[in-house]
């Protein structure tokens, strides 16, 4: 009776995967072929509530204090950032002025620089690296689409290569159920996506064997990255609002890296 309510629970949990991963993919798709304001208000949405979990774990971790006006004030960074002509460095510099302000102004004066250095990390990791995905889907809807492709494809095919075939352990004091042949496996599958459909998206013919290592590798440390905060928040997601994919936070890790690095090769390209 436990062995079949196991399997019924695995298979429950491999459906709802499966359902919500389409769910979000079609949204996605759609926000990035209209690009402008639709893929905007997805990403703030994003941003929001990713920097909510966040702030809303740090809250239950250190203390009572109401972060509601500084989740606000951080998502309003991207649709600063796309309406007001200024770069995403001054735009940066402009919401940490802000933040030090708040921050000074909100909460015990002793407690202030240490709240600046967080909400600044909170900004520069979450909306900031956001951002760059408008700056990508203005060289068309190919590369940037292209991008969030070949990272589902290696999200994809690692989670479940190293969930049937994983034995040796990547970075255990890190994430503990990450494995080698997860990585392998993820990373065979980009190569492949792109041996058969680089051409198809107008990058560089000589790019191939670049992207084809560095996107994984990029989607791989955002992973490991987002797995440090949590093994020392000691938590094993940021919510559970997309059910067994976590929460926004733990589905937009593996992107946080790559939209930077990806955006800096088209610009050099």
């Amino acid at each position: 009776m436990e062995k079949f309510q196991a399997h019924e629970k695995l298979l429950y949990e491999h459906i709802t995967r499966i359902v919500v991963g389409l769910i979000l993919f079609v949204l996605v798709t759609f926000c990035i072929y209209r690009g402008g304001v639709f893929l905007l208000s997805f990403l703030t949405l994003v941003s929001f509530v990713a920097i909510f979990e966040f702030c809303n774990i740090l809250k239950e971790r250190l203390g009572e204090q109401n972060l509601l006006l500084f989740i606000i004030v951080i998502s309003l960074y991207l649709p600063f950032y796309y309406f007001i002509p200024l770069t995403a460095y001054e735009t940066v510099l402009i919401f940490v002025l802000f933040l030090f302000i708040f921050s000074i102004s909100f909460i015990k004066i002793e407690q202030g620089i240490y709240w600046v250095f967080f909400f600044s990390f909170t900004l520069l990791y979450i909306p900031f690296l956001l951002s760059f995905a408008i700056e990508i889907r203005e060289f068309g809807w190919k590369p940037i689409f292209y991008l969030f492709l070949t990272v589902v494809i290696y999200d994809t095919l690692a989670f479940y290569t190293g969930r049937f075939l994983g034995k040796t352990k990547f970075l255990e004091s890190i994430s503990p159920n990450k494995t080698l042949e997860g990585f392998i496996g993820g990373l065979s599958g980009v190569v492949i996506f792109n041996i058969f459909s680089f051409k198809y998206w107008g990058l560089p013919l000589f790019a191939l064997p670049f992207f084809s290592l560095i996107i994984p590798l990029l989607a791989q440390m955002g992973d490991f990255f987002e797995s440090y905060l949590k093994r020392s928040l000691g938590i094993k997601d940021f919510s559970n609002i997309l059910l067994t994919h976590g929460g926004f936070l733990d589905r937009i890790d593996s992107y946080l890296f790559a939209l930077p690095i990806f955006y800096l090769i088209l610009r050099i390209f």
